[in-house]
């Protein structure tokens, strides 16, 4: 449960321009020099600057490691306590804090040398740029397969690229599975097995995975190719070789059913035989 302060480092510093610096007695993470966490004296805190809706949404699903970050009698984010904290939880909050931050401060516009035509002049051209995130991506590993079983729809922007779905896979069988969740899941993602009633909610989804990983002293995941996606659906035919902390080991293999709208899954439904985990 508990996430500690070298894990969300790791996470803040690989994300492009950010700087750990002092901030009076704290520590802050910063992009561009604008603070997006902040950490207080006894590294069992973390302030984290989210948005309003994030803020909102967050200290809703999560009381009881998040509560309001007052500053002047403002909320200006949220304070996790670490030691009993969601890991998921709290470093997809510093991803979504940075991404706040890094929207809402400029980059200067560099100016054109006076001899380039028409140069820009200091005053007459915009000084902040937004900034854009992107997902990092992989190149396409071979064997992955468009099926032509409907009519493509090659323009729309609720298909997923070939390279998001080769991320995704790559991340799972990397043993990164809440990492491949945090990045490829959206807000509203839903979650089914078999016929059972369906998880609703990415924050649901990231705390029934980790309860889930407790359990596990190793898993080793493979996809077995080819993948099949057509439109807006994905189908991902895995194995999985699990064995628990008491040393027992099973081979799980089932098939994952998937919607996506653009880069983000919405559904997933997994088929398999519950006899396997016998």
């Amino acid at each position: 449960m508990a996430v500690t302060l070298e894990a969300i480092r790791k996470v803040a510093l690989a994300l492009p321009e950010v700087t750990e610096e002092p901030h009076h007695h704290f520590g802050s993470f910063r992009v561009r020099g604008k603070i997006f966490a902040t950490v207080p004296p006894g590294g069992e805190l973390l302030h984290i600057f989210v948005s309003e809706q994030d803020r909102e949404h967050a200290l809703a699903m999560d009381p009881e490691f998040l509560e309001p970050l007052l500053w002047g009698g403002k909320v200006v984010g949220v304070r996790a306590r670490l030691p009993v904290a969601l890991k998921a939880t709290v470093l997809d909050l510093v991803r979504k804090a940075y991404a706040h931050k890094s929207a809402t401060v400029g980059r200067p516009t560099k100016q054109a040398s006076p001899a380039t035509a028409g140069a820009v002049r200091p005053g007459n051209a915009s000084v902040y740029h937004r900034r854009c995130l992107a997902l990092q991506r992989l190149p396409p590993r071979s064997g992955l397969t468009r099926t032509l079983g409907r009519t493509e729809r090659a323009a729309s922007p609720v298909m997923p690229s070939l390279e998001t779905i080769e991320s995704f896979i790559a991340l799972v069988e990397d043993g990164q599975t809440m990492e491949a969740m945090v990045r490829f899941y959206a807000e509203n993602a839903s979650m089914q097995e078999n016929e059972a009633p369906p998880r609703v909610g990415k924050t649901v989804l990231l705390k029934h995975e980790e309860r889930a990983l407790e359990s596990v002293a190793h898993l080793k995941a493979t996809c077995l190719r080819p993948v099949l996606v057509s439109g807006d659906f994905a189908v991902i035919r895995w194995v999985f070789e699990i064995q628990d902390k008491k040393g027992k080991t099973v081979r799980f293999e089932e098939l994952a059913h998937q919607r996506w709208e653009g880069n983000l899954m919405v559904e997933e439904k997994f088929f398999y035989d519950p006899a396997q985990l016998k």
